[in-house]
This record gives structure tokens, C-alpha cells and sequence, in this order.
């Protein structure tokens, strides 16, 4: 299981640079941009979708990356890269909830999983 995590999170990186949902990405860099240029009080003066916990998120980029003051779309790598790292972690944290949390399938714990005598 450790080796399928390992090669998850390397393929993960691999394709942070990558374009990906190019669409999407330029829209949110906008967004960004937008948070980093009016500041984050203005965030929903866009047609930002996205519930504020987002609007946070994207605050944050924009404050440790100032090429958002500039940067309106999604072409740089790096700003890309930027782009999906919040979404990365969180499959990360899932996946290693979902590993720590599973239990193996035997008898007893099916059993009780589904109210039958496990014996």
C-alpha cells in the first residue's frame, strides 16, 4: 500500500506544471489576480463562484506570490503549479485519512457491519 501512495504523490508532482483543465485554471488565476490587485474584502466583486473559504485560499496564493499582481491567466508553469498545490494537499490529507482509518475486512467486522452473529 505504501508504494501506491509513494506513486500517487510522485505522479501528483509530475503534473502539478502540467495544464490540466485549462479553462478552469485561467479563470481561477483570474480570480486570483483579482484578490491580489483589489485586495480580499473585494473578492466577491468578481463573479467568484466559490464559497469564501476559497476566496481565502486564493488570498493566501496572492499574498506569498506577487506575480498574481500581474499574472491574468494560467500559462506559467509555476503560477499553475501554485494553482493546484491547495488541491493536491487535500487529496494528500484524504487519502492519508482513508489509509489510517481502514481496517481489514474479516468475518467479525463484516459481520458486525452488517448486524449478523459472526459466529
Amino acid at each position: 500500500m505504501a508504494i501506491v501512495a509513494i506513486a500517487g504523490v510522485l505522479i501528483r508532482l509530475v503534473l502539478l506544471p502540467t495544464e490540466g483543465l485549462k479553462g478552469d485554471l485561467d479563470q481561477f488565476v483570474l480570480w486570483v489576480h483579482g484578490i491580489a490587485v483589489n485586495g480580499l474584502g473585494h473578492a466577491y466583486d468578481q463573479n467568484l463562484s466559490f464559497p469564501a473559504v476559497m476566496a481565502l485560499i486564493w488570498g493566501s496564493l496572492a499574498a506569498v506570490e506577487p506575480a498574481f499582481r500581474t499574472v491574468t491567466d494560467s500559462a506559467d508553469p509555476w503560477i499553475r503549479t501554485l494553482m493546484k498545490i491547495p488541491a493536491s494537499l487535500n487529496v494528500f490529507q484524504t487519502g492519508t485519512m482513508v489509509l489510517v482509518a481502514a481496517k481489514p475486512v474479516t468475518k467479525s467486522t463484516l459481520a458486525s457491519s452488517i448486524s449478523l452473529d459472526a459466529t
